[in-house]
């Protein structure tokens, strides 16, 4: 499995450093809109919140804008 992290974005910037493994990208998209979508909705809908999601390499794989 590789790690995946998960940084926020949203005016400020949160570095994930500790990650979490999944089997592939897909599932670690997959678990990226759902934390993106549950942060937007704590945060009343914060209309600039991304997820930055990025590989064991430092690669940008994706980011993923919160809808609430």
């Amino acid at each position: 499995m590789r790690r995946y992290f998960f940084d926020v974005k949203d005016g400020s910037y949160i570095r994930d450093d500790q990650g979490r493994h999944f089997p592939d990208d897909d599932h670690a998209l997959r678990h990226a809109r759902v934390v993106a979508n549950e942060l937007c909705r704590n945060r009343n809908g914060a209309e600039d919140l991304q997820l930055i999601v990025r590989d064991e390499y430092q690669n940008t794989l994706f980011q993923v804008p919160g809808v609430g």
